[in-house]
């Protein structure tokens, strides 16, 4: 999750394996290589490069990266607070984020003025697009990181309905279901023309309301419920990395590589995000209790990776809207924005920790 999250002082049980290490200082670490993945996913720095090089990164490596925060966030769900009940420790994230997502709408506020000015002309109804906006799709005019808090609290409440009748396990194997369902979906978005009338309307109703399939339901339930499956399954002394799991996940990278090089193969290499990264972050999580990182650095990677994540969409309208305006897609882009919001992340710990003084 890109939030923080209290690592250290839960109270835990004393015999499990995977109590023991609280502070997941790798977590922290990988968190802040997501961000800058993120930033990447924003600026396309390979794009004015070379195609391949473009796709590469864009399909194949930084797509990773909020599907981490999500499985972060489920994983935590069952590691910590063992003296919470799952409702009340979901109850306290939705809560939480809410808060989030409330406060940084506000302070994107500007860019959704400007959005409304730009790209509404002044019209009424581009205002009402943007409530719809925050309510379901989670983003505005150059606010698309916010999606992710929108996410996570429609996947959270789809989760804590979902606990009552099912198991983890079935809830990955539903998400998954929705997950190849919203990829399906966006594929016949960009053919409705060669759907059967009745498809081809209710898939029009569907983007008229909802925009996009990067929501709750379609993304982020199976990425936080994974979370919860390695989580559990490791609280069980059942995560296992075999070779054999290895060769299999290394293949279906390697085959989701060609695919998402091939004209219009993006969509099917996507299907194949879920199983390589269920193994990508099973290995993480086995390599928490392996590598043992210290210092109190990791905290500050932690307090730094949530400032870069949620301010670096000022720094992208900057070079889109009065730097390089419609060629921004490049890695002038990409430096500005990725060392601008360090800048600022440093500078906001720095002056909380000289407050806490």
């Amino acid at each position: 999750m890109i939030y923080n999250v209290n690592t250290g002082g839960d109270n835990v049980k004393k015999d499990s394996s995977v109590m023991q290490n609280t502070k997941y200082k790798l977590l922290d670490l990988m968190k802040f290589i997501c961000v800058f993945l993120v930033i990447g996913i924003h600026t396309r720095p390979f794009k004015a490069v070379s195609d391949v090089a473009d796709k590469l990164f864009y399909y194949d490596i930084s797509n990773y990266a909020v599907p981490f925060f999500y499985a972060c966030t489920g994983y935590f769900l069952i590691v910590k607070q063992q003296n919470m009940s799952m409702h009340e420790k979901i109850c306290f994230r939705v809560k939480k984020v809410l808060k989030l997502y409330v406060v940084w709408s506000i302070i994107y506020l500007p860019l959704t003025f400007c959005g409304w000015v730009i790209e509404g002309n002044g019209e009424p109804v581009y205002l009402l697009r943007c409530v719809r906006n925050f309510i379901l799709v989670g983003d505005n005019f150059y606010s698309w990181a916010l999606w992710y808090l929108n996410g996570l609290v429609f996947a959270l409440i789809f989760i804590d309905l979902l606990l009552r009748k099912f198991s983890i396990k079935q809830i990955v194997k539903f998400g998954s279901v929705m997950y190849v369902l919203g990829i399906i979906l966006t594929m016949f978005e960009g053919h409705l023309d060669k759907l059967p009338i009745i498809v081809s309307a209710a898939v029009k109703l569907y983007f008229a309301a909802f925009v996009t399939t990067r929501n709750g339901l379609f993304q982020s339930l199976v990425f936080v419920s994974v979370g919860m499956l390695v989580a559990e399954t490791e609280k069980l002394g059942k995560l296992r990395i075999s070779t054999g799991s290895i060769i299999a996940a290394a293949l279906m990278y390697l085959t989701k590589i060609a695919i998402s090089l091939i004209g219009g193969g993006q969509y099917f290499s996507k299907i194949l995000d879920l199983p390589t990264f269920f193994f990508l972050f099973a290995v993480v999580i086995s390599a928490c209790k392996k590598i043992d990182l210290n210092g109190k650095f990791y905290m500050r990677l932690r307090n730094w990776s949530e400032t870069i994540y949620f301010v670096h969409m000022y720094f992208v309208a900057l070079c889109a809207l009065v730097l390089y305006k419609g060629d921004y897609q490049n890695f002038k882009t990409f430096f500005i924005t990725a060392s601008g919001s360090f800048i600022i992340s440093w500078l906001t710990s720095l002056y909380k920790e000289r407050k806490n003084r």
